[in-house]
C-alpha cells in the first residue's frame, strides 16, 4: 500500500486539477470517494479561499495501483496537454498516444475516454 495527498484545487487561468489511478489496465478517475480495492480515502482538509477554496486527500492505494495526477493543460485548457506534462512526453494527439502516455492499453470505453470525448465537442 502507498500513501498519497492529492490537492484538487484549481490551477492558475482556472485549470482543473485531476487524479487517475490506474491498476493494470483499468483507469479510474479520483471523485474524492473511496473506490473498492483501489484507494481509501483517510483524510481531508478543506481550504476556504473563494475560487481558489480547494481540499487536500489523504489516499492509501491498494497495492499494485498507481496515479497520474496532474492539471488541465496551459495553452489548450485540455486534459491531454495537461497528461502530456503530467507524464513528461509531448501532448498525446490520439487515443493510442492517450493510451501509451497512461501505461495501458488503448482505452476503447473507459470513463476516462468518454469523459475527454465529451470535453473535445463542448470546446469544438
Amino acid at each position: 500500500m502507498k500513501t498519497i495527498n492529492w490537492n484538487d484545487g484549481l490551477g492558475p487561468r482556472s485549470r482543473a486539477a485531476w487524479l487517475l489511478l490506474i491498476r493494470g489496465d483499468e483507469i479510474t478517475p479520483f471523485k474524492g470517494v473511496n473506490v473498492p480495492q483501489v484507494v481509501v480515502v483517510r483524510g481531508t482538509d478543506y481550504q476556504k479561499a473563494g475560487k481558489w477554496s480547494n481540499t487536500i486527500f489523504r489516499l492509501i492505494l491498494a497495492d499494485g495501483v498507481r496515479e497520474v495526477a496532474g492539471r488541465d493543460g496551459w495553452e489548450t485548457g485540455r486534459f491531454a496537454e495537461g497528461l502530456g506534462k503530467a507524464v513528461g512526453r509531448p501532448t498525446p494527439d490520439t487515443w493510442q498516444e492517450v493510451a501509451d502516455a497512461l501505461g495501458v492499453p488503448r482505452p476503447e470505453r473507459t470513463e476516462v475516454s468518454s469523459g475527454l470525448a465529451a470535453e473535445g465537442r463542448r470546446r469544438a
